[in-house]
């Protein structure tokens, strides 16, 4: 505050016709009224303009310097200034689009966008690196708005360039994730490190795997021909292909679920590793299955890919470090419901009978959201209608617990009869997607009891999947639509 306070004794005194109008003005502590009254003649406008600021300082002190700032109004900077705003007060929100930049508020410095205005506040005792609460300093500003001209004289006044927010983003980071080349080339050319990661970010980040290097950020690009030329950049300029985030994720691991083709091939020809694994065992093979075609997953299985993988991930927990089987990309693809990378990820070897860590093969993790089709393809290929998890549930179990099918259903079916359920105009008092619903429990017992199920497997209950079926209450009524059918597709063979 000492530099305000001889900026104040220093400012120009008033003139006698000036006192005078502020002695009497005093009196006047609305700024509405003030302001009403300037607009009755521009005598009184000159009269009261300083008279308006010092009012502002008054009541309003940082957000109206911010206000001024942003708006560009240098006149009334200097007056606010003179009349000892604060130009380290964080009074006012940055808006932003931009989820790496906290919402909190910040100081003037943050919002100025003139060369004048930045050396004003400087002079004043702003400070270049001011980050309020971690927000960022006033080059993460100048980085979110794309400013150079701003984040060039921010750098001649001391900025650091690598300075780190609460999110652990950097202004490099901010660049990346919008695609801004232009200042991305900037930043670099002016020594931000390409590699930049803080490990301990001061809050938690909604998406973890948002962590990391400004690579990894610049796979996040909207656009992927941004995101494409953005990841040339950095990689041009030293980028690590194999550096990780904060779920020990690399590059490719991101790109593989998140980018287009061209990228993932840009990646592959700068050397990443395709079999890498993430802190749960995740290779980027497992997460190509998250799209909705085969594509992504054929181009790393060419390039290598291992459809199983055999190391165990290692998890850390309160009583120590605890090995867990890494997931698998098949069950993850089951799970996905993509028909044709399931299929690809099989005739390249991978194994539909593989349990996870809970015992639980691709069939019974199929049958929590049943797709016919795949259920099909899976038995085709050998699935074990039988096996067991760690629970010593099979499938069938599984799908009777559901509580839709009961014992009556189960020993028709056994029997090769095709049971229909009447229409929901026959039965008022039923829900028409609860029909819908045991219709389908009813087509996949039966494809289960085709492939050989028996009912009769006890659990570590000592409870087989016929007597959970007992159990079960009687919802509607089952009628026998065709008996011993042999000449039937769908019979046992």
């Amino acid at each position: 505050m000492a530099v305000n306070a001889v900026r104040f004794r220093e400012r120009r005194s008033l003139t006698p016709t000036m006192s005078f109008a502020h002695g009497r003005f005093r009196r006047l502590d609305d700024e509405k009224d003030i302001s009403s009254l300037m607009r009755t003649g521009a005598r009184n406008y000159k009269l009261l303009l300083s008279f308006l600021y010092e009012n502002n300082v008054k009541f309003h002190s940082g957000s109206a310097l911010i206000w001024c700032v942003d708006h560009g109004n240098e006149t009334g900077v200097r007056l606010l200034l003179d009349f000892c705003a604060d130009a380290k007060e964080s009074a006012s929100l940055y808006h932003s689009d931009s989820e790496l930049l906290p919402k909190t508020p910040v100081g003037p410095l943050h919002f100025a966008k003139s060369e004048t205005m930045i050396q004003l506040l400087l002079d004043d005792g702003a400070d270049v690196d001011d980050s309020p609460d971690e927000w960022g300093t006033p080059l993460h500003a100048a980085a979110d708005r794309g400013d150079i001209v701003v984040a060039k004289f921010l750098l001649k006044n001391g900025a650091d360039i690598d300075s780190s927010n609460a999110y652990a983003v950097a202004p490099l980071h901010i660049a990346a994730v919008m695609g801004d080349l232009d200042m991305a080339t900037f930043l670099l050319d002016h020594g931000a490190c390409v590699n930049l990661y803080v490990q301990s970010p001061q809050y938690q980040y909604p998406m973890i795997s948002y962590y990391g290097t400004p690579l990894h950020f610049a796979l996040r690009c909207e656009d992927d021909d941004t995101s494409f030329q953005m990841t040339k950049l950095l990689l041009e300029r030293g980028a690590d292909i194999q550096d990780t985030n904060g779920d020990l994720a690399t590059p490719l691991h991101t790109a593989a679920a998140e980018c287009s083709r061209a990228i993932v091939e840009l990646l592959l020809n700068h050397g990443a590793l395709v079999n890498i694994e993430d802190s749960r065992g995740i290779t980027p093979l497992y997460r190509t299955v998250d799209h909705p075609d085969s594509v992504m997953a054929k181009l790393l299985l060419d390039h290598g890919a291992l459809v199983t993988v055999q190391q165990s991930s290692r998890v850390n927990t309160q009583h120590g470090e605890k090995k867990m089987r890494s997931p698998s990309p098949l069950h993850h693809a089951v799970a996905f419901g993509v028909l044709a990378t399931v299929e690809l990820l099989i005739s390249h070897g991978a194994q539909v009978n593989e349990q996870d860590e809970h015992g639980q093969s691709c069939l019974h993790i199929l049958l929590t959201h049943p797709d016919p089709d795949m259920i099909k393809l899976l038995l085709d290929h050998g699935a074990s209608v039988d096996i067991q998890d760690n629970s010593g549930c099979a499938a069938l179990r599984d799908l009777v617990r559901k509580g839709r099918l009961t014992k009556e259903a189960l020993l028709l079916l056994k029997q090769g009869a095709l049971i229909k359920v009447q229409d929901e105009d026959e039965v008022l008092t039923a829900d028409k997607y609860e029909l819908q619903w045991i219709r389908e429990d009813l087509d996949y017992a039966k494809l289960l009891l085709d492939y050989g199920s028996d009912f009769n497997i006890q659990d570590s209950k000592g409870k087989s999947a016929l007597d959970y079926a007992a159990e079960n209450k009687k919802g509607v009524v089952l009628s026998l639509l065709v008996s011993q059918d042999p000449g039937h597709d769908d019979q046992p063979k």
